[in-house]
């Protein structure tokens, strides 16, 4: 017959619960600050070139950015915009 000390027990089974907890957490939060902080820095530069790279700039005429992709206004067969006849 073995004697068992049931505190050790107790223990080894808790801390064996807080393993496979703490294995669950890793995959699920698993990003280290420093791999955060570069996905930010990767995805700011990204939209940094992305800017860099518009044909017009945003401003009050233009404020998503998707109106300077539509069909170019026509001008009235007088030719003059605003001019009342």
């Amino acid at each position: 017959m073995t004697v068992v000390n049931l505190n050790k027990a107790r223990k080894a089974r808790e801390r064996e619960a807080a393993k496979t907890l703490a294995a669950a957490n890793r995959t699920a939060f698993g990003r280290t600050r420093a791999e955060k902080a570069q996905a930010q820095a990767e995805t700011t530069r990204a939209a940094r070139q992305l800017d860099g790279k518009r044909l017009e700039p945003e401003g009050p005429a233009c404020p998503s950015g998707s109106e300077g992709l539509s069909a170019p206004q026509l001008l009235p067969p007088g030719g003059a915009v605003g001019k009342a006849d």
